[in-house]
């Protein structure tokens, strides 16, 4: 007999209807013993490589301009075996957005889940979220997310993500470079939804415990594609629950070509997924996760 879909997600029948409610019980008693983090403060990690351009000014100028507390906001950008032009480019942004910036050595291929991984192993508030050196921003996102998760603490926070078109490019690098203010709003209005869905992997927050809890994203996971899928599914089968937080706060994404910076990214876009689909355990990295 086929299982419905939602006990197949979550990992089977035993770990819907067992397991996953006793790690929600344990998860629960945990959240009420987490005093090793800065309470209400969130880090947000930024996994970047060869990327102090216009994208990554916008991304941070965004966060930046978030209506939460400011010093409850910490930025990390993971710099992750860029070039040296670049390494000094991302370092000058980092130090005009009030962000930390741990660069990594990372001369091998592009590993977006080792070089996050360092930063999340060493994550000191309760909150944490991770996002791509490409996002846009409203200023209530953040707000939104963490008032989601204090609503529902098991739960792991999504919304919706919008394209921006190619045309937009030029007013990009333009606001980029005059250092203004992004207009959210009117960009939003010539954005296309990515998908029918409003739960993208590519950006989501919740507790650092959980994030520790399962070692993070798997590092197996190398160039482009799956591992923000795998660890959403990952979060799921621990026994949280996916939300979302549109309408009130949605985020765009900017353009840039297919795969942009990887190698051949359509073979690995293929060899994360056949591990993906065969790899269902919650836990990864058993030895040296986070360690860059």
């Amino acid at each position: 007999m086929k299982l419905p879909w939602r006990l197949t997600h979550r990992g089977g029948l035993f770990n819907t209807c067992v397991r996953a409610p006793l790690r929600r019980w344990r998860l629960r008693r945990q959240l009420l013993n987490k005093s090793a983090y800065i309470p209400n403060a969130i880090t947000v990690v930024i996994p970047v490589r060869n990327r102090a351009d216009h994208r990554l000014r916008n991304t941070l100028s965004t966060l930046a301009a978030q209506d939460y507390p400011r010093e409850l906001i910490q930025i990390t950008v993971v710099d992750y075996g860029s070039a040296m032009e670049a390494r000094r480019g991302t370092a000058s942004l980092c130090t005009e957005y009030n962000a930390k910036i741990i660069e990594l050595p990372g001369k091998g291929v592009w590993n977006k889940p080792k070089c996050a991984n360092y930063a999340i192993k060493r994550c000191q508030t309760e909150f944490l979220m991770s996002v791509d050196a490409d996002n846009i921003f409203p200023t209530n996102f953040i707000s939104e997310l963490i008032s989601s998760l204090k609503r529902e603490p098991l739960s792991v926070v999504y919304s919706k993500m919008l394209d921006l078109d190619e045309d937009t490019v030029p007013l990009l690098m333009e606001l980029s470079e005059r250092n203004l203010s992004v207009p959210y709003e009117e960009l939003e209005k010539t954005a296309v939804s990515r998908g029918a869905g409003d739960k993208h992997p590519g950006t989501f927050g919740t507790y650092t415990l959980f994030f520790n809890f399962i070692r993070g994203y798997d590092e197996q996971y190398e160039q482009w594609g799956w591992e923000d899928n795998d660890i959403m599914e990952r979060f799921i089968r621990l026994g949280l629950e996916r939300i979302s937080i549109k309408p009130k706060a949605k985020f765009l994404h900017q353009w840039h070509p297919k795969g942009e910076g990887s190698k051949n990214w359509q073979q690995s876009a293929t060899q994360n997924r056949i591990y993906y689909e065969r790899t269902s355990s919650i836990m990864r990295n058993q030895t040296g996760w986070g360690e860059g």
